[in-house]
């Protein structure tokens, strides 16, 4: 019997500490700014704060994804303008009028009338559900 893998599967190698290879050069940049931090000549209680904040930038960066959340904060904040009536937003999504229960769109030279079934905002990514009306 067969069956199909789904195509979202994400397999991430594993090379130490259970870590990726992404999350351990996160790890080796934390370590080698703290290291730098510490063998500077500053008080001693200025570089042991440094090095906690630098510590805690680090752990978020291997196990927070901050770097996926920082992209989307970046794309959120640089596309905030966005509005369901504005020129770039018809053009990015190539509605041409929108209405109560539903989106005209033109594909080509056809317009199709396309539902919403649901927009959610998960940590500044939009997802969206749409259902062509025939």
């Amino acid at each position: 019997m067969s069956y199909e893998i789904p195509q979202e599967l994400q397999y991430q190698e594993r090379i130490v500490f259970g870590m990726t290879l992404e999350q351990m050069i996160y790890a080796t940049i934390a370590a080698f700014c703290i290291l730098l931090v510490m063998r500077t000549r500053i008080d001693m209680y200025v570089r042991i704060g440094l090095s906690c904040i630098l510590t805690a930038v680090g752990l978020l960066f291997i196990f927070g994804n901050l770097r996926q959340r920082a992209q989307d904060l970046w794309f959120f904040l640089r596309n905030r303008q966005f509005s369901r009536y504005s020129k770039t937003m018809r053009d990015w999504s190539g509605a041409v009028s929108v209405e109560k229960d539903h989106i005209l769109v033109q594909k080509g030279k056809v317009r199709v009338r396309t539902a919403i079934l649901s927009i959610e905002l998960l940590c500044c990514t939009i997802i969206y559900s749409l259902t062509t009306i025939t």
